[in-house]
């Protein structure tokens, strides 16, 4: 029925009604399919349309990490803040870091054949990171926690704040971008009711966070199930390899 129907079958960016995709052709002429829609539910073909498909409901994630050199994920070892920007700067601009400017340096630290360079001054440009007091960015320092969220609340520009339920972030310099960041589900904290500000995040504990983000809670067995990863450190029974192959297929 057109633009106007298609859109009141949208609330909050998640489809509220089931949407079925019909391939029409006239002679020898067939009308293209249209771009695939992620939707969190599968609906039921109406019993008046013969031959509807409804869209598949399994979410795409644009690959955001990758492994190393020597085909290990490492997913035990410390996230490093050149790695996180790198991930956000994949996720934000379709899987790859935009070229920097011609002459561009923003940190004292990071060199312009450095691996990360790109995402850097991308991260430097669009307003997530910005130089220390000495004009360093500690490109292979460990990502903390507080950095983590408040990179990624400045990335996605979320304004909603959750109520403070942690014991220890209270008048800490993150306070309000760790409950942004708390609030789209992006963290959870720790048994005790603490948050650990200052603790460091793991490869495996940072794919994981923005996975759940990115779906919306937990990935179903048929989104991953098919994926094969061919790291040597990352067996199939590991309890992260489901978010791992999810963030870095291919």
């Amino acid at each position: 029925n057109g633009v106007d129907d298609l859109q009141s079958k949208w609330g909050d960016n998640e489809l509220t009604e089931p949407m079925f995709v019909i391939n029409v052709s006239r002679g020898d002429t067939a009308v293209p399919p249209p771009p695939s829609i992620s939707v969190k539910e599968q609906g039921t073909p109406p019993a008046n349309v013969v031959g509807s498909t409804p869209v598949a409901s399994t979410p795409q994630i644009t690959p955001f990490i990758e492994g190393f050199e020597d085909s290990t994920f490492r997913g035990q070892s410390q996230m490093t803040r050149e790695q996180f920007v790198a991930i956000l700067a994949r996720l934000k601009n379709d899987g790859e870091a935009p070229a920097a400017s011609p002459g561009a340096k923003s940190f004292n630290d990071v060199a312009t054949n450095r691996w990360s360079y790109n995402a850097i001054e991308w991260a430097k440009s669009a307003g997530i990171v910005d130089p220390d007091a000495s004009g360093n960015f500690r490109p292979a320092a460990p990502l903390t926690r507080a950095e983590m969220a408040v990179m990624f609340v400045k990335a996605e520009k979320l304004t909603s704040v959750a109520e403070n339920k942690f014991s220890d972030i209270t008048g800490h310099y993150a306070e309000s971008d760790i409950l942004k960041a708390f609030d789209a589900g992006i963290f959870t904290g720790y048994e005790d009711g603490t948050f650990m500000p200052e603790g460091s995040t793991t490869r495996y504990e940072a794919v994981t966070a923005l996975v759940r983000y990115l779906l919306g809670g937990e990935p179903e067995d048929s989104m991953w199930k098919d994926i094969k990863l061919t790291f040597t450190d990352l067996p199939g029974s590991n309890w992260a390899y489901k978010y791992v192959a999810l963030a870095a297929h291919k």
